[in-house]
């Protein structure tokens, strides 16, 4: 059975996406988040008293999350095929994971791991090439967190050095499943209402670069395929930060 994804003239490649133009890079908004997280770090840390000890930073959590997946089709595409529009899909589903480092007073450094297991819902499709909804979308999240917290106030912000995903096929005779590799960021504030319990809003952003589906292998951006995938994650989550001291 051939897949529902191969378009003539395309490479064979599962999702399309483009009415508005390119998306813009993340980039942009990564340092405009950084430069941020910076100036207002000092107010965070007058929100409340803080220990000024050092000593290990655990923190596992768990939450639900709104997430999407876009696929944009190079202009070239569009004029060569006749392909046009946006393919998004409805990503949303639970997260999970943890943040593991060191803390110094009311500052930590932390790796920081997290997987998605969302659904995968057409909510966008493409004129010329309508796309199905899929089994589901895995993301798993591996990157550096960075936080400050006082006794009731905390922001954090992460560097994804790897946002991978897998999309999982709904008709199992179309495997292998697809995967994406890319990086992206995290940024989110919290509150801690109790001891030991944290209330967490973030904001993920993660840019597929490269896929491999089976054999083949390319780069978004010169494949041909789609100039611009990007996942967009909004998390509500709680977590239990813990601090061990260090003699």
């Amino acid at each position: 059975m051939s897949s529902p994804f191969i378009v003539s003239g395309l490479p064979p490649h599962p999702i399309y996406n483009g009415s508005s133009g390119l998306s813009p890079s993340p980039l942009p908004a990564v340092k405009m988040m950084m430069n941020r997280f910076l100036k207002y770090a000092s107010t965070i840390l007058l929100l409340g008293s803080a220990t000024a000890h050092a000593g290990l930073y655990l923190e596992p959590y768990y939450g639900y999350a709104k997430a999407h997946t876009t696929f944009d089709v190079p202009p070239a595409i569009t004029s060569s095929v006749g392909v046009s529009g946006s393919t998004v899909y409805d990503n949303s589903g639970s997260i999970y994971g943890g943040r593991a480092g060191w803390e110094f007073g009311p500052a930590y450094v932390a790796y920081d791991h997290s997987v998605l297991q969302g659904k995968a819902v057409v909510i966008q499709q493409p004129q010329g090439s309508p796309q199905p909804d899929q089994a589901g979308l895995t993301a798993t999240v591996n990157g550096v967190a960075f936080g400050l917290a006082s006794t009731y106030i905390r922001a954090f912000a992460t560097y994804a050095y790897q946002f991978d995903g897998v999309m999982k096929w709904a008709d199992p005779s179309l495997s292998p499943d697809p995967h994406y590799k890319g990086n992206g960021y995290k940024v989110g504030v919290g509150i801690t209402p109790v001891s030991y319990l944290a209330i967490n809003f973030e904001y993920w952003n993660g840019q597929f670069r490269t896929f491999k589906t089976g054999d083949t292998t390319g780069t978004f951006d010169e494949s041909g395929t789609a100039r611009n995938v990007h996942i967009q994650v909004y998390l509500m989550s709680v977590s239990v930060p813990l601090e061990i001291s260090w003699p």
